[in-house]
């Protein structure tokens, strides 16, 4: 056994007197059983509940005997009376003889960590930003006290990984268990190093269930015989009665993994643990600390961590989340790769309000999922607003400014950049491109990659919302007629403000203000709106702001933000990824040839692009594909014949399809004669209002 660490390296001191009775106490075969494959041995009926007693008096014995506990060396925020830090250990090493694929050892097993980037490393990076002032408690398997005391000691990693080896030893000659004696050695050397195991953490009781298929239907009964881990684990039994019992667990397996999945006896005795038992265990734990707890008192200001089961990652946050009313209490078993070697930091108040709880901003998350699907299901393009595919990583070019030219102007020039890298300006982002290149839908992408947490781990707590300037306009409008202020700030945090987020929650997590149409910001609300972008910008938030180019007053380079603009060239080689879905196949060469026709000018532009698509020639003779909204005949004899149109028969051809498509929806009843007529009377009332906007009516208009 290693020498036991100096005081100022380890969690906490525990007197020789308080060890020696917490050992006493797992060494004791009446006040401590071990979780058994022997349903004789042990079983849920007989045992759960007196195993569960004893571990609490036990732990609250030694706990009384430690007090006060260790001051944390970060102080904890304003507002909260105690945090907890809920930590799943990292991987385990697999047993001897697993086949490939079918997990036969679940639960029970005292294997330790692999050694490794997902096992003992995931323990020690852990231990770098632990705060080596907290109370550590942790399960009493292996795995656990293998973690804690890696995080805590990093220096013990290769006589750890010297006990994991003898460990498996063990495993492989007494039918895949560990002896009490090295299970006592093991809680022994977790004391010695400030960490406090207790069965209440461990994993399930599952007993016989230790050997339970998880993917049953793979496993081979009669291979599993052949092998020397059934050998090993069923020492003593014949072939036929291991076949019979595996007959049974295979049985067992095909219940699945709900939460009240359990196995019991032909006389109907439940033998194993079910995750609501597993809940009540965790919780009996934690009620020592609750308010009028034994040890609530003791915990103010201090930080207490948990190390065990990733279950523990889905159980005790919703304790916290519904300490209020436990009756609201909800088991959510989240992904296993999620919760391995995670660690969730608890900040509650004198109340137990969990006051860091992510849950609380699901509301916003949700409403931004319906913001996205929204924005694509008025998307133009079929395949991304029926089947949300086909959406492209729109390339984008940086901006930076130049010297200025001999007339005083500034010049900028452009870069390769992506938004990856963008997001590590101090200022805010403003992204140009024309209409028709795709900005709103790269909103959504935006939002969606933010939501899925693919801009990596430094952006993992970042929250996106989409705003329109449309409706911020409007929002601001109604303030300034009611209360002679446009309340900008309140618009644009309308969504966070509802929630009442509390400021711990704020300080861990950050919104990405992804803000659409800026070219439509009222002119009058631009200095607010510049000046609360860049407050928002300083108080680590993310602003990403997407404009056309249509107003002089915004315009690259525009000043104080971090400019980018849609890279036209790129959209215009991208040919190949956006004719999949859109063209036939076996059209598809034809197609990209027909697009070579055509210069950046059309083919950078997603929805011109998309046009053709619906107007290129896909069979022999009279092409049916062109649209018959389209009035002029030398534009359809062009696209027949595979030609490309100009820029202004090009856009005449859009205009008459979006019309007639328009027209359609109004008037679903009219033929294709009556909807072309419409379309030329719509074309010359917009070309009448357009002229007459531009040039005015009356005497002094033109003519």
């Amino acid at each position: 056994k290693p020498e036991s660490p100096k005081t100022e390296t380890k969690p906490v001191e525990i007197p020789i007197e308080a060890k020696k009775q917490y050992l006493d106490y797992f060494r004791d075969p009446k006040r401590f059983k071990i979780p058994s494959r022997d349903p004789h041995d042990y079983n849920i009926a007989d045992d759960f509940f007196n195993n569960l007693y004893e571990a609490r008096m036990s732990l609250e014995s030694l706990l009384d005997q430690i007090l006060p506990f260790p001051e944390p060396t970060t102080a904890l925020d304003q507002d909260s009376y105690t945090e907890f830090v809920v930590t799943g250990h990292s991987e385990v090493r697999k047993a001897l003889g697993q086949p490939q694929g079918v997990k036969i050892l679940v639960g029970q097993t005292d294997l330790m960590l692999v050694k490794g980037e997902e096992g003992t490393k995931k323990a020690i990076e852990q231990g770098r930003y632990a705060d080596h002032s907290s109370l550590v408690i942790s399960s009493d398997l292996a795995r656990a006290i293998h973690h804690g005391v890696l995080k805590y000691s990093p220096e013990m990693e290769d006589l750890l990984d010297g006990i994991a080896n003898v460990v498996d030893e063990e495993i492989k000659t007494n039918s895949g268990v560990i002896s009490r004696d090295t299970h006592t050695y093991l809680i022994e050397l977790a004391l010695d190093f400030g960490i406090i195991p207790t069965p209440l953490l461990r994993s399930h009781y599952h007993g016989m269930r230790d050997l339970n298929p998880e993917r049953w239907k793979e496993f081979d009964i009669d291979a599993f015989l052949k092998t020397s881990l059934c050998e090993k684990i069923y020492q003593g039994k014949s072939k036929e009665e291991v076949r019979d019992i595996l007959i049974k667990l295979k049985e067992y397996a095909k219940h699945g993994k709900d939460v009240f999945q359990f196995v019991e006896d032909e006389k109907g005795k439940t033998l194993t643990e079910d995750l609501p038992l597993y809940a009540h265990r965790v919780v009996y734990l934690l009620k020592m600390f609750a308010p009028r707890g034994i040890f609530y008192e003791g915990i103010k200001g201090k930080k207490i961590e948990l190390i065990g089961h990733s279950s523990n990652i889905d159980i005790v946050p919703a304790y916290f989340r519904h300490f209020d009313d436990e009756s609201k209490f909800v088991l959510e078993k989240a992904d296993k790769s999620k919760t391995r070697g995670a660690e969730v930091v608890i900040k509650v108040d004198s109340d137990f309000v969990y006051l860091n709880d992510p849950k609380r901003l699901e509301p916003i998350i949700k409403e931004t999922e319906r913001e996205i699907r929204e924005l694509r299901l008025r998307s133009v393009d079929t395949l991304i607003r029926e089947r949300g595919e086909g959406i492209l990583e729109t390339p984008l070019l940086g901006l930076r400014l130049k010297e200025k030219d001999q007339r005083g102007e500034e010049k900028y020039e452009e870069y390769k950049e992506t938004l990856e890298e963008a997001l590590k300006s101090e200022e805010p982002i403003i992204i140009f491109g024309h209409g028709g290149q795709g900005k709103s839908i790269l909103a959504t992408e935006i939002a969606k990659k933010f939501l899925e947490g693919k801009f990596g781990e430094a952006y993992k707590n970042y929250i996106p919302l989409i705003l329109n300037c449309d409706g911020i306009n409007e929002s601001a409008h109604k303030n300034r007629e009611a209360y002679g202020n446009t309340r900008i700030e309140s618009v644009v945090k309308k969504l966070i403000n509802k929630e009442k987020l509390p400021a711990a929650l704020l300080k861990e997590y950050k919104f990405v203000f992804i803000i659409d149409d800026f070219q439509k910001l009222n002119p009058d609300y631009k200095k607010t709106m510049d000046d609360l972008l860049h407050d928002l910008r300083k108080e680590e938030n993310l602003v990403i702001a997407l404009s056309r180019r249509e107003r002089e007053d915004i315009q690259p380079y525009y000043s104080g933000y971090k400019n980018m603009r849609i890279d036209t060239e790129s959209i215009a080689k991208q040919s190949d990824e956006f004719t999949k879905g859109r063209i036939d196949p076996e059209y598809a060469e034809r197609f990209k040839e027909y697009l070579q026709q055509y210069d950046t000018s059309i083919t950078g532009y997603y929805q011109t692009k998309l046009f053709l698509t619906r107007i290129f020639p896909t069979g022999d003779g009279e092409n049916k594909r062109v649209s018959d909204y389209v009035i002029d005949d030398s534009i359809r004899e062009a696209v027949e014949k595979g030609k490309p149109l100009t820029r202004t028969q090009l856009y005449e051809a859009f205009t008459d399809y979006q019309c007639g498509c328009d027209i359609q929806k109004i008037h679903n009843d009219l033929g294709i004669k009556q909807v072309r007529e419409e379309i030329v009377r719509w074309k010359n009332s917009l070309a009448e209002k357009a002229y007459n906007d531009t040039f005015g009516k009356g005497e002094n208009g033109a003519k």
